[in-house]
């Protein structure tokens, strides 16, 4: 496979991670301070299998990091990266045709998660 085909990959690939309401508010919930899942779980008002599954998809992004202490799993959000990956991805759009909108649309860009 050549490298641009691989860079499309990559990037269909993160913007299916990204393509969720609840990733993004986990993401959103782990921008600022490292959390465990159970707090996660609780601002998301989920069960923590599902907080789970959803984390297990981020992390195979790396978008998230993790740290265990103990019997408890934190996380944080792997800082500017993650929302860096939306430019990558329309990077790797040029040339195709393809004309990529923001990520954050500009009437929502204020909303606060």
């Amino acid at each position: 496979m050549d490298p641009f085909a691989l860079q499309l990959e990559r990037a269909a690939s993160l913007l299916r991670a990204l393509a969720d309401a609840p990733r993004l508010h986990i993401l959103k919930v782990l921008d600022k301070n490292e959390t465990c899942v159970s707090d996660i779980a609780k601002a998301l008002n989920d069960k923590l299998s599902t907080v789970s599954q959803r984390l297990r998809i981020l992390r195979a992004e790396g978008l998230v990091k993790k740290r265990r202490a103990g019997k408890q799993l934190f996380l944080l959000a792997c800082g500017p990266a993650c929302f860096q990956s939306g430019q990558q991805c329309a990077r790797s759009c040029r040339g195709t045709g393809i004309t990529p909108r923001p990520l954050i649309p500009k009437e929502v860009s204020h909303v606060r998660l």
